[in-house]
């Protein structure tokens, strides 16, 4: 049992100070416990949402070293091996199975900035920012070598593994297996980020850094079929095709995911999916699950059908390369930050006490101050969302024993969640005072995370009846 008083201001007057108590003891469950003579209600079983966000058990294959990245990743179709590139110029066999480095391949120049693996898995391409395509079986011995003037940014193979098509500067190249180039498309006005080929090999689609346009192009001719407006779009991986060949999906900076059909080029959906700097984005082989990553922590999974997000992944790293095993319930990312990191996810299997937990705080008129006791949090966060008027004094703190619980506050604009600035990730936040910004709906986002491993935190929140 231990004891911990922490001092804030409290939003009925500045010169208020409330003494918060902590104390901990030895259960695990979440619970709301209100400050005496206040108004407050907390969430009840009717009112609180216990998300079914299940956090599947994850395999971390390397962590190859400071300032390396592991810009890509493929799983060949036996789902035996994986192979990754990074920005070493170096390209990585793994057994899945195992989690074991089958052998490193010392491959380009310069990044690595994408993998794929022939429909047969005998032959592995790896394109490069040092302008070319190499060719590999699967025992690492190198078979050709594709120069492009150019940089490579993507590289993927035809459904009958007979053509490879890469993104590089404005264009897109086809090649033939044997390496020889059978047709170059100037596509863009800018670098060709991304490529994707439809499954029946008629369609391939492109985007680019330069002119925020998605197209899609008959991969036989060479001719446009037709140009998408894309506004803002995203970054490398960020453009995928559904393996039933109906739909179309591209990740934004808007923080949006955006899905079209294919045949029509007509938007059917738009996600909010909040994550900043966009990279990754990946349809399961059943086309019934949609994996989206990019800069922070969270890699999210959708329903196709339903639109609605079933989980979110919680990485050591920025994704920057996603992609399923054939079974469509194994998920491999690759990205890196301080360091790289190469990790596989069952998403059929869920671990107890772990994914994001979503509660809803309710607040009468009168000042109130809540407080959340004894929570844990085991690489996951806790999220608690409230409504309040723009401009209402606001006073939020977490302590925690291992003084590791942190806190981000967010609010609504354009459909997105914003954190407000003083709060922003990685500022590690454990005490904010002041107005609310204006948010769409009223509502209001607070989410908690630890710095590192497990945070038994509490958790206090006060607002005031009036703006001030």
């Amino acid at each position: 049992m231990y004891k911990k008083s922490l001092k804030l201001f409290t939003s009925v007057a500045v010169s208020a100070i409330l003494n918060i108590t902590f104390v901990n003891s030895n259960t695990s469950a979440s619970t709301l416990v209100t400050e005496k003579n206040t108004d407050a209600k907390y969430s009840s079983a009717a009112n609180t949402k216990q998300l079914k966000n299940q956090t599947p058990y994850k395999k971390i294959l390397v962590a190859p070293g400071q300032w390396k990245i592991a810009r890509s990743v493929a799983v060949s179709r036996d789902s035996q091996i994986i192979v990754s590139g990074d920005d070493q110029g170096e390209v990585q066999f793994w057994s899945r199975d195992t989690g074991k480095l089958i052998r490193t391949l010392s491959a380009h120049s310069n990044w690595v900035q994408s993998i794929a693996i022939a429909p047969d898995d005998n032959t592995i391409a790896s394109g490069s920012v040092d302008g070319t395509i190499k060719l590999w079986n699967r025992n690492g011995e190198l078979k050709n070598i594709l120069r492009n003037s150019k940089p490579v940014y993507a590289v993927v193979w035809s459904p009958d593994g007979q053509i490879l098509a890469s993104g590089d500067g404005d264009g897109i190249s086809l090649w033939n297996r044997n390496g020889k180039l059978i047709r170059s498309i100037k596509a863009h006005s800018g670098n060709v980020v991304s490529v994707a080929i439809s499954p029946n090999g008629k369609i391939i689609a492109s985007r680019s850094f330069g002119d925020e346009q998605i197209k899609l192009w008959d991969l036989n001719t060479g001719r446009l079929i037709r140009s998408i407006a894309a506004d803002s779009v995203g970054g490398v991986n960020s453009l995928a095709i559904s393996p039933d060949g109906k739909k179309l999906a591209g990740y934004f900076n808007d923080q949006t995911v955006k899905i079209w059909l294919l045949e029509t080029g007509e938007a059917v959906e738009t996600l909010d999916i909040g994550i900043n700097r966009p990279h990754a984005i990946a349809f399961s082989p059943d086309s019934e699950t949609l994996a989206v990553g990019g800069f922070g922590s969270e890699i999210q999974i959708w329903s196709v059908s339903t639109s609605k997000k079933l989980s979110t992944l919680f990485s050591p790293d920025h994704t920057y390369s996603l992609t399923f095993a054939p079974d469509s319930k194994t998920l491999v990312s690759s990205g890196g930050q301080n360091g790289g990191s190469v990790t596989i996810w069952s998403l059929n299997e869920s671990t107890s006490n772990s994914g994001s937990r979503a509660f809803n705080l309710t607040f009468d008129k009168d000042k109130i101050s809540t407080v959340v006791s004894n929570s844990v949090i085991r690489g996951e966060r806790d999220k608690y969302y409230f409504n309040a008027q723009p401009g209402q004094q606001t006073s939020i703190a977490i302590a925690s024993i291992e003084n590791n619980a942190v806190f981000q506050l967010s609010y609504k604009q354009g459909g997105i969640w914003r954190e407000v600035p003083d709060t922003a990730e990685g500022q590690d936040t454990r005490v904010w005072h002041g107005k609310l910004p204006t948010s769409e709906s009223n509502s209001y986002q607070i989410s908690v995370g630890g710095t590192r491993g497990n945070a038994t935190y509490d958790l206090f929140v006060g607002i005031s009846a009036v703006n001030y």
